[in-house]
């Protein structure tokens, strides 16, 4: 049987000797490839070949016809579809147990699934199996299960706090608490922390301890070197070293079963100073540690950042400029009281005048014909008019704002 070899010695003085015969047999022509240097087994065998097979040269087996081909084809598709409905899962009975720890885990799992017998299996001989559901009752089921506050404790936990802080005493214990803490890291060679996440007091008497652990010392002129830290300060720095998991797992089991099957289901509930109670820590402090500068970039992030932690104050961006000691800080987040109306002033200074004019009367707001005629009982009368003409009762509130927007719109 002729062939042809290409990019090999041989190849040539075929050619040259055979030159037709390439033309003469292209139905019968096998190209071969050239044999690796040092792997003789890439080179096809035609030893063992009989005369009617064709030799394969690749590794995909004999040539097959096209009945053979689709037939492979056929069992292919047949095995995919049995392993897409193949099982993955156990069974509910197969699951691991939970090892989590009961005072990290974040959710209660359901009870374990239980099956029903067939019918054919229950002892009874009495009993008849139903045929529809009418007058069962249902039992168990995951309807609304993580819906329970018992069952989940997984709730976002945002940086900021749900509500704002605006009461002057309690943002001015948040302030000194930020400028210890940022002192305090910086003093301790920790200032790569400044810019991270610091952790939260557990409850008001840890804070209350930290507020009380360190003091402020200021020097005249405020400069930057003078500020010192006294007291206990290692209580502040460990009170913003993260815990692992495994010290928080060992302090609860130190506290007791009962607690640790507590904390499991309820969160622990974090609740902050009074406004009473930071009034009389501001009344005990010297003023002078409100001449702490905040130049230092570093400080002053980490001071602002901490306090829209604490309290949900932000300074807005174009006010860290102005910012450069402690008071000015409190500048920017204390809000002055809002001024008091007339009508404030005169029920608290002058109620006399109420009492003995009996024609007189306060409203904190303008009044209108809709309330004169409330306050003498006529406007029940109008409302029955407008009902019998059906007109709306709230006045020109059906009329729709900014109708021309809408035309602009293309609405008509």
């Amino acid at each position: 049987m002729p062939f042809r070899a290409r990019n090999s010695v041989e190849a040539g003085k075929i050619q040259q000797a055979q030159p037709n015969s390439a033309q003469k047999n292209n139905a019968t022509d096998i190209e071969t490839p050239m044999p690796i240097p040092g792997n003789e087994s890439s080179f096809p065998d035609f030893s063992s070949n009989d005369d009617d097979t064709v030799p394969s040269l690749s590794n995909e087996g004999p040539i097959q016809t096209p009945a053979q081909q689709q037939q492979q084809q056929q069992q292919q598709q047949e095995g995919v579809e049995e392993a897409a409905y193949a099982p993955t899962t156990s069974s509910p009975e197969e699951f691991p147990p939970e090892t989590t720890p009961p005072a990290l885990r974040l959710y209660t799992p359901p009870p374990p699934r239980s099956r029903a017998a067939r019918p054919d299996e229950v002892p009874d001989a009495g009993y008849v199996p139903a045929t529809t559901a009418d007058g069962l009752r249902s039992v168990g089921g995951l309807d609304r299960w993580w819906d329970a506050p018992d069952h989940w404790r997984g709730d976002f936990v945002g940086f900021r706090p749900k509500r704002r802080t605006t009461d002057p005493a309690l943002l001015e214990v948040a302030v000194r608490r930020a400028v210890v803490e940022a002192l305090a890291l910086r003093r301790a060679g920790r200032e790569d922390e400044l810019v991270g996440v610091w952790p939260l007091a557990d409850g008001p008497e840890e804070v209350r301890r930290l507020l009380a652990a360190v003091e402020l010392r200021v020097s005249r002129d405020g400069g930057a070197g003078e500020v010192q830290l006294g007291g206990d300060v290692d209580a502040v720095l460990e009170s913003l070293r993260w815990r692992d998991e495994s010290e928080v797992v060992q302090e609860a089991l130190v506290e007791g079963e009962a607690d640790v099957a507590s904390a499991s289901t309820t969160p622990r509930k974090k609740t902050g100073l009074s406004a009473a109670g930071a009034e009389k820590y501001r009344e005990g402090w010297d003023k002078s540690w409100k001449n702490v500068p905040l130049d230092d970039s570093r400080i002053k992030f980490a001071v602002t950042k901490r306090i829209f932690q604490l309290t949900g104050q932000l300074v807005p961006d174009h006010k860290l400029p102005e910012i450069s000691s402690v008071q000015t800080l409190l500048r920017v987040l204390q809000k002055p009281p809002k001024l008091r109306t007339l009508t404030d002033d005169l029920a608290q200074r002058r109620q006399e005048l109420t009492d003995q004019l009996p024609n007189v009367a306060f409203a904190a707001k303008r009044l209108t014909r809709g309330d004169r005629e409330k306050a003498v009982g006529r406007f029940k009368l109008i409302e029955d008019e407008f009902k019998k003409r059906d007109l709306p009762l709230g006045g020109h509130g059906f009329a729709r704002k900014n109708k021309e927007r809408s035309w602009l719109r293309g609405g008509v």
